[in-house]
């Protein structure tokens, strides 16, 4: 058998666009009536946009990735025994697994009763060469981390120079929003500050719940003042 490409979108209303191209190739053959031999190929590869995460709010995020499979067997067939062995590889961007496996069959009793035995064994790995991971762990448990995380953050000029500035705000410190201007070069533009923090699509990785009144108080926060204050939390900065 053999597939050239075949194509779908995701049954999702909440997905732009998700779409996945699936080219496929299997191939198969037998010799004498007892050797089999099969591989194959395919994959899937996914484009789309993830959904808005508070709808207006918050702009959906365009994304891409491929997912590789290889396998193949081989077996060996007589009247009243057989024996296979088969093996899988998977791996897409950060994703890789591998399975191999046996089955060996004899008829007995004049094939009145069959003895099979089948193995199956598989290896999993998470593949995170640049730490991104391990980086963003680090900052939900409000550490600093191992290496820097990459942020997507759309914003205008003056709202990335804030965010800049907050991520300058290590774990357990924090500043008040006049601060973040004085640090900006702007020391007049506390409101605007304010609502550039109010505007950060990013929890956590551009820390805004580090920002506080000029009077201590928590303020708000766009994920919830409780959530701001549990954050805070764990990293050694409590609130009543």
């Amino acid at each position: 058998m053999f597939t050239l490409a075949s194509m779908f979108d995701e049954p999702s209303s909440k997905n732009l666009g998700v779409r996945v191209v699936h080219p496929q190739a299997d191939l198969s053959a037998t010799i004498a009536s007892m050797i089999s031999i099969a591989a194959g190929y395919s994959a899937d590869v996914v484009s789309g946009a993830t959904p808005a995460t508070f709808d207006t709010v918050s702009a959906a995020t365009k994304f891409s990735d491929v997912r590789h499979l290889v396998h193949g067997g081989f077996g060996f067939e007589r009247s009243e025994s057989g024996i296979a062995f088969s093996g899988a590889y998977g791996w897409e961007s950060d994703y890789k697994s591998a399975v191999i496996s046996g089955v060996t069959h004899h008829d007995l009793y004049e094939h009145n009763f069959t003895l099979a035995l089948a193995y199956s064994h598989n290896w999993d790995r998470v593949c995170d060469a640049d730490n991104t991971a391990a980086a963003a762990l680090a900052l939900v448990d409000g550490q600093t981390p191992p290496a820097a995380l990459p942020v997507d953050a759309r914003g205008t000029a003056f709202q990335r120079r804030v965010w800049d500035a907050l991520q300058s705000i290590p774990p357990g410190r924090t500043a008040s929003y006049a601060e973040i201007a004085d640090t900006i070069g702007a020391p007049t533009a506390t409101r605007a500050v304010a609502g550039a923090c109010a505007a950060n699509p990013v929890a956590v990785a551009i820390p805004c719940h580090r920002v506080l009144r000029s009077d201590g108080a928590l303020s708000g926060y766009r994920w919830g003042v409780e959530r701001k204050r549990a954050l805070l939390a764990r990293e050694g900065r409590n609130f009543p």
